[in-house]
């Protein structure tokens, strides 16, 4: 009975993070060229980011969305962009 109950609970959990993902991935851009996620990161208005996709592709999202996803495991495509203007992962402002 009790694994019963964990089992229930673990595929809530499941749920939760595969529905988490599937609503980030809503709000993401994919490009097969690095250089061509970077440009459309740049783009004014928004402060996009570029992420390395498990898909093998570069995923631009929001920097809310890429904190989630590197929570998730996944990891930046570069370290930041400092001196062009460009945004500076969170990280590299400590």
């Amino acid at each position: 009975m009790a694994e019963n109950t964990m089992q229930n609970a673990t595929n809530k959990v499941d749920r939760a993070i595969k529905a988490a993902f599937d609503k980030i991935m809503r709000h993401t851009q994919r490009f097969v060229r690095f250089d061509l996620a970077r440009d459309y990161a740049a783009r004014p208005p928004k402060r996009l980011w570029v992420m390395l996709g498990d898909d093998g592709r570069y995923w631009v999202t929001t920097p809310a969305n890429c904190a989630r996803l590197e929570e998730m495991g996944y990891e930046y495509a570069d370290p930041g962009w400092p001196d062009d203007g460009r945004p500076i992962r969170p990280q590299q402002l400590n």
